[in-house]
């Protein structure tokens, strides 16, 4: 008989479910016009999303045991949402209303590439008002 490989563990595939809503969201911001952006579905999907991209982010940050390669792949998937929606058009950026008191959890972040990102990103959102 043979032997099966044993199943990925759960993290592995919350690992690469989180990998690919990552992805999914910086093309549907990108591949997407501002009117569009504006849809209350696509703004709650959107907004959930990212909330939990960044919740298990702080999570790990402030667990001291978290392990150095699970904080580097979170804070990988969480550089590039924010360089994403960096590269937005300010007319896509205003759409997205609810982005400023979600990044805002995360001004106080150790990681400084991170808090420049969500800084710069919290200045255009401010310009825009």
């Amino acid at each position: 008989s043979s032997s099966l490989p044993p199943p990925p563990h759960y993290l592995e595939n919350v690992l690469y479910a989180r990998r690919w809503m990552t992805k999914f969201i910086l093309s549907l911001t990108s591949q997407t016009d501002a009117a569009t952006l504006e849809n209350a579905q696509f703004q709650h999907v959107l907004k959930e999303e990212t909330e939990s991209l960044l919740h298990a982010f702080l999570k790990k940050e402030a667990d001291e045991s978290c392990s150095a390669v699970d904080m580097r792949n979170v804070s990988k998937m969480v550089t590039d949402i924010l360089e994403g929606f960096n590269e937005l058009s300010d007319e896509k950026l205003s759409a997205m209303k609810w982005l400023s008191p979600v990044l805002s959890t995360c001004i106080q972040t150790n990681n400084t590439s991170l808090r420049t990102s969500v800084q710069i990103l919290l200045t255009r959102l401010t310009q825009q008002k």
